[in-house]
């Protein structure tokens, strides 16, 4: 026995020591709390005790309010376990309800869509956990994928770890109340937007309706329709940007609302938690979307590189003089509409390994307030060798670089050029006079 289980500990060693290190660290979000940068315009004031505005293609971070403390995310849970469901587990795949999956709910969390003993497949459960927020369909899809509530939470919080999680552990996949199931408002924005990356995800929480095929307990199908108030025509919060996002509620976390809208280049992630009432939630989401949208856009940086800083980190670095450069990216950061005054910075460096006769490759990042906004890759066309160093050129090469130099050997060299000017004009006038005599002489 020991010397199996001494076998079995020496395998796992092996299997860790082989394991690619960015399988840990994988999807570890870099955000840029813009939140906090001088002169940046302010957010609104909000009911909900945490919240986050994140544009996801730039990693800014918006708007911040308790974003990393803890809270109970009841129903948005979901979006994780379907972001973990969908990593391992194909749609056709039968689930069927077990006993648990029915009845190990509190009193109010049922969705009546299936009883003991009902099969479905795993894209019914899906559609009707993410739009009816069936709590059923999350424990049936967590036994089916995890074996457990146990081993499907152990999935759930491998997959927070890594996405970069700073405050969450879940211990269930619905998001009922369980002390040890939290998380924060930053690491829901991050969880949804690595779902945001999964097409069959998008495809699935962006319906509007869906019915499953029919069942024992519901033999023309399960109707699900979304819940969330913003994506509901008619509804006074509702708005068109709004893509998909999911609702939230347990008297122990209160409301909670997690929304994606989209407009024009700005992808916006809005997570608020502990509300009061679902209509605060959409308040606040309302506020928040309008701050984002109205206030920033992807604007062009390039422009901001310090040309002749540029050169004389090459010359500094290569010793060669620089004949042109390009940029090959128009690099464009997320900034306020009124950024006029907005003070860039930028810094350079050029990788000497792609140096390559007369290229050479190098790279622009732009900072403000000592946020890194975006980069730049730049191409550097250098002046031929031969012709940079005068040594190597002809005497009159050289003679023009010497004088090029020394203002003094210049202001002299330009009075002998008029001495000898002078000189040729007047000996110019003397032989024309000469002739003119001679001339004159011959015809007398």
């Amino acid at each position: 026995m020991k010397i199996k289980t001494l076998s079995v500990l020496l395998v796992l060693i092996l299997l860790l020591a082989l394991t690619p290190a960015a399988a840990y660290g994988a999807g570890t979000e870099d955000l840029i709390d813009y939140s906090d940068m001088k002169d940046w315009p302010a957010g609104p004031e909000l009911g909900c005790e945490g919240a986050i505005l994140l544009e996801i293609n730039s990693g800014a971070v918006l708007y911040a309010k308790n974003s990393t403390e803890k809270f109970y995310p009841a129903n948005i849970t979901k979006i994780m376990t379907a972001l973990v469901v969908l990593e391992h587990a194909e749609l056709y795949e039968k689930v069927t309800f077990s006993r648990e999956a029915i009845h190990d709910l509190e009193e109010g969390a049922f969705s009546y869509m299936a009883d003991t003993g009902d099969e479905l497949t795993v894209k019914d459960c899906l559609y009707a956990m993410l739009l009816m927020s069936s709590n059923e369909a999350a424990y049936a899809l967590a036994e089916h994928v995890g074996r457990s509530l146990g081993g499907f939470s152990y999935l759930m919080n491998k997959k927070a770890e890594e996405l970069g999680c700073v405050n969450t552990h879940f211990a269930n996949p619905h998001g009922l109340t369980n002390e040890d199931h939290y998380t924060c408002p930053q690491d829901m924005a991050v969880i949804m937007k690595a779902a945001l990356q999964n097409d069959t995800f998008c495809e699935i929480a962006e319906t509007y309706d869906y019915t499953t095929a029919p069942t024992k307990t519901q033999p023309e199908g399960y109707l699900c329709r979304t819940t969330h108030p913003m994506r509901l025509l008619g509804n006074e919060y509702y708005d068109s940007r709004v893509v998909t996002g999911k609702t939230g509620y347990t008297s122990a976390a209160q409301y909670t609302l997690l929304t994606y809208a989209k407009s024009g280049e700005l992808d916006l992630i809005c997570v608020v938690m502990r509300g009061e009432s679902r209509a605060v939630t959409c308040a606040d989401t309302a506020k928040l979307f309008a701050f984002g949208f109205n206030n920033f856009s992807f604007q062009p940086i390039s422009s901001e590189a310090d040309l002749a800083a540029l050169e004389e980190v090459i010359q500094e670095e290569l010793g060669r003089v620089v004949q042109n450069i390009e940029f090959s990216n128009d690099a464009k950061a997320l900034l306020p509409f009124k950024s006029t005054d907005v003070d860039i910075e930028d810094e350079f460096r050029v990788d000497r390994s792609t140096l390559s006769g007369n290229k050479v490759e190098g790279t622009v990042t732009y900072y403000y307030d000592g946020h890194q906004l975006g980069k730049d890759s730049v191409h550097i066309t250098l002046i031929p060798e031969d012709k940079e160093d005068p040594a190597k050129g002809s005497f009159i090469d050289r003679f023009i670089e010497m004088v090029k130099g020394d203002k003094l050997l210049m202001t002299g060299c330009v009075l002998v050029c008029c001495f000898v000017v002078v000189l040729v004009l007047l000996s110019v006038v003397a032989l024309v006079s000469r002739r003119q005599r001679k001339r004159a002489e011959k015809d007398s």
